[in-house]
């Protein structure tokens, strides 16, 4: 009968143990994934200030 309920004590913790961990897991994810999209969004910014801050490459017509 004892060994019966640490058996059931143990079953439990490996359960909640095991919700944590994929709790974590996903919650990895999703930070891994924010990261590559604000890593992908800074690129984006420079990209964008290096073509048109610089002034060569898109000002066409009138120049100062």
């Amino acid at each position: 009968m004892d060994t019966l309920k640490t058996n059931h004590k143990f079953s439990k913790i490996e359960k909640l143990l095991k919700k944590v961990l994929d709790k974590n897991h996903f919650c990895g994810k999703i930070i891994k994934s924010s990261a590559a999209k604000a890593e992908a969004h800074r690129t984006l910014k420079i990209e964008q200030y290096r073509k048109t801050c610089n002034g060569t490459y898109f000002r066409v017509g009138k120049t100062r």
